[in-house]
């Protein structure tokens, strides 16, 4: 038997995609003429680069999530302002989001956005949530700057409230009940680490760390030790005699980049972390001092994962030589046995054929 589902992501950075891929790819191989609809203001090559089966896109707005000025610094008031402005909560665009997808839908998948439980109401249908966080939760630790965000963190913990099937992966910031608790989600490499190595015109034996910063490491002035080679994505493709600049999107799928990588220096977000992880790179981490998620990410890496925090101070200046040689220092760590993809995927088809 079939299954379409209706995948509502939020664009809150690409960590929340990356993610359903990573889970999306799992399911495929086990469930027979899988269908999915995303429905993400992601862009498409994002979904075209993390899935390697054929999927619908409707890009649309789906979620407010957290405004900020740039990947350290968020703007409570100004993500009051976007919430206040209705979309996309509002009745006529709840309206229009249902009109775009089919009628033949099962159920609903969301990460994170709240807008999916209105549009599994309205649609009669099942809804699974999958999450480290919610939106309530982040909210919730801006009251004492921003009050005005207390009704909207009751509502989306209201919608919250309504899920069929809740799964929560590591490092998870508040632990439910009744929820599936699973290891971390990363996407897995396609590419063994020497081919890659070779495609960015790099010997086995050069040192390489990653600076996987999203927008930030295109305003940065990088410059690494002469025996290390940096490879900065979000840039224009530029190779120098130890760093490579690749474009946003290119040819390189990142977590074949964190494979090949002998370290990788990153902010402190969901998805490097998880893959990461999953190849047992160790990482040299910013931590986003005031994002409620930061301290729980932190304590996950510290414990988990060899590690190196870098003051941000370090990073806009690009004083990086001392930490890019003490983290060319670490060891791997040890590769998990288990993606926590796998166990959502299984627990997921298990669960679709029992309601059904």
């Amino acid at each position: 038997m079939g299954m379409h589902l209706a995948v509502f992501i939020t664009d809150h950075g690409f960590g929340h995609a990356a993610r359903t891929c990573a889970i999306l790819e799992s399911l495929n191989p086990l469930v027979p003429e899988l269908s999915v609809t995303l429905v993400s203001a992601v862009p498409t090559w994002f979904f075209d680069e993390s899935l390697t089966f054929p999927f619908t896109h409707i890009c649309e707005q789906v979620d407010v999530g957290f405004m900020q000025t740039d990947a350290f610094n968020e703007q409570p008031r100004e993500t009051v302002q976007a919430l206040a402005s209705g979309k996309p909560y509002s009745e006529r665009y709840l309206a229009l989001t249902c009109q775009k997808l089919s009628t033949d839908i099962d159920f609903l998948i969301t990460d994170v956005t709240p807008l999916a439980f209105q549009v599994a109401q309205r649609m009669g249908k099942p809804i699974v949530l999958v999450e480290n966080f919610t939106w309530d939760w982040i909210y919730g630790h801006y009251l004492n700057v921003e009050p005005a965000l207390r009704s909207f963190c009751d509502l989306f913990a209201h919608n919250y409230a309504h899920v069929d099937r809740h799964y929560q992966t590591e490092p998870i910031c508040k632990p439910i009940a009744n929820a599936i608790q699973v290891q971390p989600v990363s996407r897995r490499p396609r590419t063994p680490p020497s081919i890659t190595r070779q495609r960015l015109g790099l010997n086995d034996d050069q040192r390489i760390v990653l600076v996987s910063l999203g927008g930030i490491g295109a305003q940065i002035e990088l410059k690494a030790p002469d025996h290390v080679v940096l490879i900065v994505p979000g840039r224009s493709w530029h190779k120098t005699a130890n760093v490579v600049s690749l474009p946003q999107p290119s040819s390189f799928f990142h977590p074949d980049l964190v494979a090949c990588a002998d370290a990788v220096i990153c902010k402190l977000g969901y998805s490097t972390i998880a893959e990461a992880w999953f190849t047992g790179t160790p990482i040299g981490y910013v931590t986003r001092s005031k994002f409620p998620e930061s301290p729980v990410l932190e304590q996950f890496v510290t414990k988990h994962m060899p590690c190196l925090r870098i003051e941000e101070s370090d990073l806009r200046y690009g004083d990086l030589q001392p930490a890019i040689d003490q983290l060319c220092q670490l060891s791997r760590g040890p590769v998990p046995s288990a993606n926590g993809a796998d166990t959502i995927a299984h627990d997921m088809r298990k669960w679709f054929y029992r309601i059904n």
